[in-house]
């Protein structure tokens, strides 16, 4: 047996080991901190100094427009010096934001539950939007050509619009007069320009291009519509669907086919019809977006037209479509654009799982894909519309050179609406059940979502547009 006495000198030394070791941890444990605490203080001390060289940054630029990461085009920050830009488009771009905070956005969802008033087309006219969205035609418009107006004011006038974040809006205001009236201005005669052009962008009358068919929409080769010859008139006969704007369109730009069975596109001519002609009528189509745009089927049973409405034949048209691509290419991005901005500023606001949403890797990582194609793709348009702009300055019709964009024009479709179609989705999954109802604070993201097929089939399908864009830019295939 031991003694008690050992025994008890064992304990003590036991005792006395772990408190040792408790000593040693504890102090160990102080040290730990004390360097956690020191290299917190130096990280916080680091990022008190990036901030604070950051707000100086931030207090030498200006930043137009919100503050919301990629919720504007980068040369809205004046430190992002862009070579394309100059002061007459800052200057123009001032002015559209103004009128589209005033006296589009607050009224977005009571024009697309009752359609969009007489006054806000005169509004619009008068700021100069609708003259810009055809180029500012001098011959056809009241007002002076604003300073410096070229294509790429038309950018800027079209993405500030859509930031109302409506496709019904956009195409209701200034989207069917858009693609209806190119074709007058370029190649209708001066008596039609007179009577029909500077009324519609005076905002006293509206137009719109009535070309789809049940059975030709892409495929525009394969439209039905007639107008055969009778003496000094045509006489026009066929259905026309999806006619953006049909509803309340006081003139149509209708394609028709003149050449008789089998022209092929040859064929086809565009001719002017007025929608007050005995034979016409219109009603309206109940579509999944687009609310307000007054989308219409347009029939013409017999309609009688001088044959002095003829406007031009299928190269108009041709032409036509290149503008309304890159038209539909620059909304579907700013609605790209519109769904991020929402997306950052909702995850930075939402609680779940006891911290905000953009606290979680897999969020930031979907806003930065969807900023990366976002900015990815206003490049790609800017890059298009410089092409008009130099065309421009070289003192070329920029409208007659459209055939040579026209696979960039259908490639850059493609690219915005499949950016549109990412975002819209990302952004009714961060959202959660909130973009799965009507109206309300998250109502914006329901319709965007709806509005994706809007803009992805009208102007050519996507699929259809790659194929195009193939043949003419790489096959070098004719576009006819």
């Amino acid at each position: 047996m031991r003694r008690p006495r050992a025994e008890e000198r064992e304990r003590q030394d036991a005792r006395s080991k772990s408190d040792g070791s408790a000593r040693a941890r504890k102090k160990h444990s102080q040290a730990y901190s004390r360097h956690e605490a020191e290299e917190a203080a130096a990280t916080a001390a680091v990022a008190a100094a990036a901030a604070a060289g950051a707000m100086g940054e931030e207090e030498e630029a200006v930043q137009f427009g919100s503050k919301t990461p990629y919720a504007e085009p980068a040369w809205y920050n004046s430190k992002n010096e862009s070579a394309l830009y100059n002061e007459n488009h800052v200057a123009f771009r001032a002015k559209m934001r103004k009128f589209v905070d005033e006296e589009v956005i607050p009224n977005v969802s009571e024009w697309e539950a009752n359609g969009i008033p007489k006054e806000a087309y005169k509004k619009a006219a008068q700021v100069g939007l609708l003259p810009t969205v055809l180029g500012w035609p001098e011959d056809c418009v009241s007002q002076p050509r604003p300073e410096g107006m070229d294509g790429l004011m038309l950018l800027i006038a079209m993405d500030e619009l859509c930031r109302c974040a409506s496709g019904g809006v956009v195409w209701g205001l200034v989207g069917a007069a858009g693609i209806g009236l190119p074709p007058l201005v370029h190649y209708a005669s001066d008596e039609i320009k007179e009577r029909v052009v500077k009324p519609v962008l005076d905002g006293e009358k509206f137009a719109a291009l009535a070309v789809s068919e049940a059975g030709a929409g892409s495929d525009v080769a394969n439209l039905a519509t007639t107008a055969e010859e009778d003496g000094d008139d045509y006489v026009i006969n066929g259905l026309k669907k999806w006619i953006t704007g049909g509803m309340f369109a006081d003139y149509f730009t209708v394609a028709a086919r003149t050449g008789g069975e089998g022209s092929g596109m040859f064929g086809i001519s565009l001719i002017l019809v007025e929608k007050d002609r005995p034979g016409v009528s219109v009603r309206a189509m109940d579509c999944m977006g687009v609310k307000g745009s007054g989308t219409a089927f347009v029939e013409f049973d017999d309609v009688r037209v001088p044959k002095s409405n003829y406007v031009a034949d299928v190269t108009a048209l041709i032409r036509n479509f290149t503008t309304e691509r890159l038209g539909i290419a620059v909304q579907a991005n700013r609605f790209a654009r519109e769904c991020l901005r929402m997306s950052i500023e909702w995850t930075r606001r939402r609680q779940a799982f006891g911290k905000p949403l953009i606290d979680n890797p897999v969020v930031r990582n979907k806003l930065a894909e969807m900023a990366r194609q976002v900015e990815a793709t206003h490049a790609y348009i800017e890059s298009v519309a410089f092409r008009i702009v130099s065309q421009e300055r070289r003192g070329d019709d920029w409208f007659q050179g459209l055939l040579t964009l026209s696979p960039d024009a259908a490639m850059v479709k493609v690219q915005a609406t499949k950016t549109y179609a990412h975002c819209a989705s990302q952004a009714a999954m961060l959202h959660g059940g909130n973009s799965y109802v009507r109206g309300g604070q998250h109502g914006r993201v329901e319709s965007l979502y709806r509005d994706v097929l809007s803009l992805a089939i009208p102007g050519g399908a996507e699929d259809v547009m790659i194929d195009y864009a193939a043949r003419l830019g790489i096959a070098k295939k004719s576009p006819l």
